[in-house]
């Protein structure tokens, strides 16, 4: 047989390969969806109808199956990571904004981000992306309340912008959703209500 041949059966063989490793990671973000944060190699094998075998043909260990998957979900959503409507002319619709952003983004993220929390202290390059994410949403929020904060002293600025920023992390509205039980609505009227006190300007 010759070398060019060889090509479809190669090809194949690499199409099939993406497919199954496409379909263990689908598999362990569905785990993840219905809120199970640690699945084992036989429940995911299960659910992929892929053997373990298999598994570890595409992945080095479950640790790199994690990462890929979640690095994966947090690809998929990053184009709803930054606010892109145009920022509102009024202090109220700023906050009305930057909270309805926030809250949308936790519900996509919610349940995979539970699983890269867990896991990036065990994993640096998990525990490196956690981080840049938080510089990075330290600086949407200064950015979107540029007009409120703008006039400030530096340092009331800062501790300004650190407020904000603390009060619309995942962590913030996981405690409201998750462990308090709001609902979305009700987390988001919280949340506005917190911030419309701590930007209204001083008399």
């Amino acid at each position: 047989m010759t070398s060019a041949e060889n090509v479809p059966s190669i090809d194949g063989r690499r199409a099939r390969r993406d497919r199954n490793r496409e379909t263990v990671v689908d598999a362990i973000l569905g785990f993840y969806r219905e809120g199970m944060l640690n699945p084992s190699l036989d429940q995911i094998a299960e659910r992929s109808g892929v053997s373990h075998r298999s598994v570890f043909r595409y992945f080095e260990d479950l640790d790199e199956l994690y990462k890929v998957a979640i690095e994966r979900h947090f690809a998929a959503i990053e184009p709803f990571v930054q606010l892109t409507e145009p920022v509102a002319d009024d202090l109220a619709g700023r906050i009305e904004q930057f909270v309805e952003h926030r809250v949308q983004l936790y519900e996509r993220i919610a349940p995979v981000a539970r699983a890269a929390r867990m896991r990036a202290p065990l994993n640096d390059l998990l525990a490196d992306n956690q981080a840049r994410n938080k510089s990075r949403m330290r600086k949407h929020a200064r950015a979107h309340f540029r007009a409120d904060l703008d006039a400030l002293p530096a340092d009331e600025r800062d501790a300004l912008t650190n407020a904000v920023t603390l009060l619309v992390t995942f962590e913030a509205i996981e405690v409201m959703r998750f462990d308090q039980g709001l609902s979305k609505r009700a987390a988001t009227a919280t949340l506005i209500a917190a911030l419309g006190r701590l930007l209204e300007p001083s008399p």
